[in-house]
């Protein structure tokens, strides 16, 4: 029956990430997923991982601080970088952090090296080994030991020899633990690896412990337990010192038990206390963080309204400086309209004076004209008279000269007897008429 294994996976890259999450559940693994770093060292604190997976380039922490956190929460965990920044730099930085292999982006996981093949193999065994599956996790180790044969590759071989070692002491296979531990010890030792050889001295310690060489085990406690103080590896050192406790309490050394008892607790205590103050320093961290955040906000806020009172102050001043403008022209309008009125109604006040005056002369003259009164000189022989300028005309166009009246010629039948008799004799003959009618 195939086993469950718990991977840490942060990457930003969707299409990227949902592939590589579907081929490793296929793998049987059971992924947590993050896209952004800023969660990502909460959420690894909450879960129990076998093995994280990391990428660089993320949005608001980059892997790199990332990956320092994670080892210093578990320093043991097998991580992996798998990235696209491939410059030497970045390669050495994953590995100073504590990686345990760094790949760069695009890679086939068919074709890659045979040193990540091993080492993927030895992460996925220790953690087998972690989860207290030692059989499973022997299979996996010996199946990385066997590729090391194969394709020659000696690079992980004391890592192997080392996890072997531990897994056969757990197996209670002490034969093969000791030839396993003592080659993984002499490789480190070699090849001046110093964290792996106080792991290995740490083991080669217990093995003494759980096979009742406690005076064998506790000389090479106390080598793994100066090595851990130099290094700075408190995991390891606090190990030691639960060793040397344990192995002089089988020997009956009570005093010196007891001391590396407390030297062991007090490790775990400052294990405890760095742990508390990255975690303090996180939450701290988180503060500023909100706090920048909300001052922003804040600023953002003001900002608007600010801007939302310039333009309401603006539209203000607009509707303001408008209604001025409208209402001063139409003062000026209606100014102008009144002082047009005053000059019409005083031009029209003149014309009717004028008119009345005209009119007044005119009835006066008319009256005048029409109105013949007082003394007329008329001649008694011809009937003429004379006029204002002293000469004689006559009475008919004087009449018409000084009033409206006017003449139609005619002659009254005396006189037309008088002047026309022959005329009036035709015209009674033709008429049949007497004088008596034409009288």
């Amino acid at each position: 029956m195939k086993t469950t294994r718990s991977l840490f996976f942060v990457e930003d890259d969707l299409s990227f990430g949902a592939v590589l999450k579907s081929y490793l559940e296929i793998c049987n693994y059971t992924i947590t997923w993050l896209q952004d770093g800023k969660h990502a060292v909460s959420a690894f604190r909450e879960g129990n991982f076998d093995l994280c997976l990391l990428d660089v380039m993320l949005p608001n922490v980059d892997g790199f601080a990332i990956g320092k956190e994670i080892r210093s929460i578990n320093p043991k965990i097998p991580m992996i970088y798998l990235t696209a920044k491939s410059l030497k730099e970045d390669i050495l930085t994953g590995y100073r952090i504590g990686a345990d292999d760094y790949i760069v982006k695009p890679f086939d996981a068919d074709t890659s090296d045979p040193k990540r093949k091993i080492l993927a193999k030895l992460n996925i065994g220790f953690a087998l080994y972690k989860l207290g599956r030692f059989k499973e996790a022997l299979q996996i180790h010996q199946e990385a030991l066997a590729m090391t044969g194969q394709f020659n590759e000696t690079t992980h071989l004391n890592y192997a020899h080392l996890n072997l070692g531990m897994t056969y002491t757990d197996l209670g296979q002490y034969a093969q633990a000791g030839q396993y531990l003592q080659m993984a010890h002499d490789e480190y030792r070699k090849q001046d690896q110093k964290h792996g050889l106080v792991q290995a001295l740490n083991a080669l310690a217990r093995l003494q412990l759980l096979t009742g060489n406690f005076a064998r085990g506790i000389p090479l406690a106390k080598e793994a337990a100066l090595l851990a103080q130099k290094i700075n590896a408190r995991d390891e050192l606090k190990a030691s010192y639960e060793l040397i406790s344990d192995l002089y309490g089988k020997l009956h050394n009570t005093e010196e038990s007891y001391r590396y008892f407390k030297l062991a607790t007090a490790t775990k205590d400052s294990i405890f206390t760095a742990q508390e103050s990255n975690r303090i320093s996180e939450i701290s961290m988180k503060l500023v963080t909100m706090r920048k955040d909300n001052e922003i906000d804040k600023l953002k806020k003001e900002r608007l309204i600010s801007t939302l009172r310039m333009k309401e102050q603006r539209y203000l001043s607009i509707v303001f400086i408008s209604s001025i403008g409208f209402l001063v022209v139409l003062v000026l309008t209606l100014a102008t309209y009144n002082k047009k009125m005053r000059l019409s109604r005083k031009s029209l006040e003149k014309s009717n004076s004028d008119l009345a005056q005209i009119n007044t002369e005119l009835q006066d003259k008319i009256h005048e004209i029409k109105t013949l009164s007082g003394l007329l000189p008329i001649c008694a022989q011809c009937k003429k008279i004379r006029n204002d300028e002293g000469y004689w005309t006559q009475l008919e166009g004087y009449i018409s000269e000084h009033t409206s009246a006017t003449f139609s010629h005619g002659i009254c039948p005396h006189c037309a007897e008088q002047l026309y008799p022959k005329a009036m004799d035709r015209l009674r003959f033709k008429d049949g008429s007497t004088d008596s009618e034409l009288a």
